[in-house]
């Protein structure tokens, strides 16, 4: 199964170092690889109390074909920037571990 998709994401992680000073400060972020996908606007809240705090805040969802480079990839620090807009990765999953197709839960942060 391919998912395909209209619009093309470019996988960034934030780069952090040190100033002359020792105080940590943000770098040019780094980029990884480009996925081809589908962005979907998330609206609403979960009527499920139990909801994952991260998926709740969630703006918007990115479906992409399985990519095992992407799915590997930790969380944190890692941006999608789509037709030139920024988008703060909260988690990537695989739905049930069937490795056809990912989806990336995102909060827009431009």
């Amino acid at each position: 199964m391919a998912v395909g998709g209209n619009a093309t994401a470019i996988v960034t992680r934030a780069v952090k170092s040190k100033n002359k000073d020792g105080i940590a400060v943000a770098g040019k972020p780094e980029k990884l690889m480009e996925l081809a996908g589908w962005l979907d606007y998330q609206a609403g809240q979960s009527g499920h109390l139990a909801y994952q705090a991260k998926l709740q805040d969630a703006t918007h969802l990115w479906l992409c074909d399985y990519d095992e480079a992407y799915a590997a990839l930790p969380e944190g620090g890692l941006s999608l920037v789509i037709d030139g807009k920024p988008y703060e990765v909260l988690l990537i999953e695989d739905p049930m571990g069937m490795h056809e197709h990912l989806e990336t839960y995102l909060r827009y942060v431009g």
